[in-house]
């Protein structure tokens, strides 16, 4: 089944190219399904698509998985910063933000696709969703846009 999943992101990046669109996908690995969330047009010279969503791990954590993928090659491609929020039955709090300064596996240089996961250690049964600023190109010129993904039960 993973195979599968891999498969699929693999084809709507590849399609997110080809129409100039973006696109933030979820996957609800508990109902196995695919649901799309955001779709939005080509806005920026910089970023050709991307995709963000969060799953449960295997090991009962929160993955927050993403694909930047840029026009062309950038100095930078991928994420700036990941804020994990959690529902506490009225609103969305943020319980921990990652940075890139931080955490260098959310950015790539030098390329025009990025794709990475971070895990949360969260509480079980909580609610979680995150808010993903996604970044393509340099300090002096750049495209960044904000996805807010799925919610997961872990």
């Amino acid at each position: 089944m993973k195979r599968f999943i891999s498969f699929l992101l693999v084809c709507f990046t590849v399609l997110g190219i080809s129409s100039g669109g973006a696109m933030a996908i979820t996957y609800d690995e508990a109902m196995d399904t695919m649901d799309y969330i955001e779709i939005q047009p080509h806005a920026c010279r910089y970023l050709a698509s991307y995709m963000a969503w969060t799953a449960r791990d295997a090991s009962g954590v929160l993955r927050v998985s993403f694909t930047v993928v840029a026009t062309s090659r950038q100095p930078n491609v991928g994420v700036t910063q990941i804020a994990v929020q959690r529902w506490n039955g009225t609103s969305w709090v943020t319980v921990r933000s990652y940075f890139s300064a931080t955490t260098p596996v959310m950015m790539g240089s030098n390329n025009s696709i990025h794709s990475a996961s971070i895990t949360h250690n969260g509480t079980v049964g909580g609610e979680y969703r995150a808010l993903v600023t996604i970044f393509s190109g340099s300090a002096a010129s750049n495209g960044q846009r904000m996805v807010t993904t799925n919610s997961t039960v872990i």
